[in-house]
């Protein structure tokens, strides 16, 4: 495993448990980079959870790295890296691919500096961001919870429940299902969701919902204009809308 090795635990649980907390065989990892003149952090994770802070202050970006398998040979196969490329900041993740009924994944905290544009491809686990600039993200499935972001958001889901809050910029989801809740965005929203709940409260410019498969919409306190321009079932709700409310027929 690449990154700097701090402990390695194998144990064994309960027979009984088959969910991703029958870590067996895990290791710890950390590693540091200063971010001298990046503008961008790229991270690439599959399995596991990603947590993601920005600090004010920070000069360097940190990884706290927990890998976990059913397997030893499995955890060996667990690779990591922290690179520098010109503008940006790269951390990638590499994981072996196991049979059925077995599995590797690595848990991740990483701490950037506040503000700073993040770039995040994941597949599957829970996915927390706070107190970054722009912000891109590619996910597969798992929750996804974004706080604070100092510049425009863009999501593109497959499932899972999405959560935003505190965004300045404007705001773009794509989603296939699981819930969606955003509130205070300083720009536009607009979303396109296969099926699931949408809630949106608070936004200073036009929301507009392209499409929406199955599942409730509520919207409130909309300084532009409401758009629905497609929607299969469920009921819409809105209240508070300074511009122009378009639903279809």
């Amino acid at each position: 495993m690449r990154g700097h090795i701090l402990a390695i635990a194998a144990f064994m649980l309960s027979s009984g448990a088959q969910a991703w907390d029958d870590c067996k065989y895990e290791a710890a990892s950390h590693d540091k980079l200063k971010i001298g003149k990046a503008k961008l952090v790229e991270i690439d994770a599959r399995a596991g959870f990603l947590r993601i802070e920005g600090q004010a202050g920070m000069k360097e970006i940190t990884v706290d790295a927990t890998a976990c398998a059913t397997e030893e040979k499995l955890l060996d196969a667990v690779e990591w890296s922290l690179e520098r490329d010109t503008d940006r900041i790269r951390l990638r993740v590499d994981l072996p691919q196991p049979d059925d009924n077995q599995y590797a994944l690595l848990n991740l905290i990483v701490t950037v500096p506040e503000g700073i544009d993040m770039d995040i491809s994941d597949t599957s686990g829970s996915l927390t961001v706070s107190s970054v600039g722009a912000l891109r993200v590619q996910d597969s499935s798992g929750s996804i919870d974004i706080r604070d972001a100092g510049g425009s958001v863009l999501i593109n889901d497959s499932s899972g429940s999405i959560t935003v809050a505190d965004v300045n910029g404007n705001m773009e989801i794509e989603d296939g299902s699981g819930s969606i809740d955003v509130e205070h965005v300083s720009g536009s929203v607009r979303v396109s969701d296969g099926s699931g709940s949408i809630d949106i409260d608070n936004v200073k410019g036009t929301v507009e919902i392209e499409e929406d498969g199955s599942g409730s919409i509520s919207v409130a306190d909309v300084g532009g204009d409401f758009i629905v321009r497609d929607d299969g079932s469920g009921g819409i709700s809105h209240e508070r809308i300074a511009g122009e409310i378009r639903l279809p027929d």
